[in-house]
């Protein structure tokens, strides 16, 4: 894939995709962070393959054609996009992504596009079966640590040191003695009087990439749940999990709030590993037992889902990626919980599963998922298990898949 420039395109319209959201029935609260006062612009990186992580600028000024014709501004060599597949303009600060009457289609978040979208930070971008990007809004600086990241990457080789290893059987030995060690590391659900902890992990190869973790705090009055993706999975993946779980421990217990311990997490990583390119996203909740409140912060990681009385909904996420650069502070929100409500904390994986078709699972099937299970009183990982199985057929996953489910009986 490349970016070109010069071409410009002027067919295109606008229009604002409602987002619903669920209605408490009391105040949410937002914790208060820093406001980045650097004019942000619109990015898109690389999901997945060879190119994962690479930057794709969308410049201020053009409008922005995609597809797989040299004259594209964004171009992509695959056989499954069109010639000139989608467009993307910048009306004021917002960027407006339409699809150009495409053969195979494009999709934001598992949504077909039908008309014009504003894209928000965060948004999952597909075109056809195959290209999948994510759209963010950075500052110069971000940009540059995410260029200078998918480089390092590139340069970095570890994975094809181990591709190119005469001795499988030894390799075979060590990644067996690997999977050994994390699953070590990674603990059982705790036991909790008035919290029922469900869990559902499995990585895409013999090590995996994700990582979670439980913590009682406050004489066991207090639960703290964290959930990390490392980019990439495999060998390479489970050694970062490997430096961030022992990261996380340093910082887990000397702070009163999930976005103090993602700032905290943030520091130690982006100053004492800027040279191994470490960066995931992450997720830090606590479920006040006591008082039945739940204050989440996200690094860049998939909105937390909160089910409720027999509806799935999707909350609040954002943040930066771990890793990129220090002194970054995170959102945080607060919810107040009913008893019976059950949260549930997840990594891409559990929506990046593909049926035969190439059809991903997508955000939809899952909260639809979690709805149907909580409604059959089924215990939500085992039945998610199910459903990923039924829908993708016996299909390998796409990536690590970690699904915690934190229920409040009160």
């Amino acid at each position: 894939m490349s970016e070109n420039s010069g071409k410009k395109d002027d067919s295109t319209s606008s229009t604002a995709r409602n987002r619903d959201r669920f209605d408490l029935g009391q105040e949410t609260f937002v914790a208060k962070v820093k406001v980045n006062e650097t004019p942000r612009k619109g990015i898109f990186t690389v999901m997945g393959g060879d190119d994962a992580g690479m930057v794709l600028a969308i410049p201020a000024t053009n409008v922005v054609t995609m597809g797989r014709s040299p004259d594209c501004l964004i171009r992509f060599d695959d056989g499954n996009l069109s010639r000139l597949h989608a467009h993307v303009m910048r009306v004021g600060g917002e960027y407006i992504f339409s699809d150009a009457r495409s053969k195979n289609g494009s999709y934001i978040n598992d949504a077909k596009v039908e008309e014009a979208v504003v894209l928000r930070d965060g948004d999952r971008v597909q075109l056809g079966s195959s290209v999948r990007l994510r759209f963010a809004l950075v500052d110069d600086a971000e940009e540059k640590a995410l260029r200078d990241m998918f480089q390092a990457r590139q340069r970095g080789g570890l994975l094809a040191a181990f591709e190119k290893a005469d001795q499988r059987g030894d390799l075979m030995e060590d990644l067996l003695q690997a999977r050994e060690f994390q699953q070590r590391t990674l603990p059982q659900p705790p036991k909790v009087r008035g919290v029922d902890v469900e869990l559902l992990y499995r990585p895409l190869d013999l090590v995996g990439g994700d990582i979670y973790q439980f913590t009682l705090l406050r004489d066991e009055s207090l639960l703290r749940v964290f959930v990390a993706d490392a980019t990439g999975h495999g060998v390479k993946a489970s050694l970062t999990t490997v430096l961030i779980t022992s990261e996380y421990e340093s910082v887990k217990r000397d702070h009163d709030n999930p976005a103090a311990v993602l700032a905290a997490l943030n520091q130690r990583i982006s100053t004492n590993f800027t040279h191994l390119s470490v960066h995931f996203t992450a997720v830090c909740a606590d479920l006040d037992l006591s008082q039945g409140t739940l204050r989440v912060a996200s690094a860049a990681h998939p909105a937390p889902i909160l089910v409720r009385d027999g509806v799935a909904t999707e909350l609040d996420n954002g943040g930066a990626f771990i890793g990129l650069m220090p002194d970054v502070e995170y959102p945080e929100w607060t919810y107040p919980l009913r008893r019976g409500d059950h949260v549930v904390l997840y990594t891409d994986g559990a929506v990046e599963a593909f049926n035969p078709s190439g059809e991903p699972f997508g955000e939809e099937r899952l909260v639809e998922a979690l709805r149907c299970g909580r409604a059959a009183n089924r215990p939500l990982g085992a039945f998610v298990a199910m459903v990923l199985e039924q829908f993708t057929l016996g299909q390998p996953l796409a990536d690590d898949l970690t699904l915690v489910s934190v229920g409040w009986t009160g």
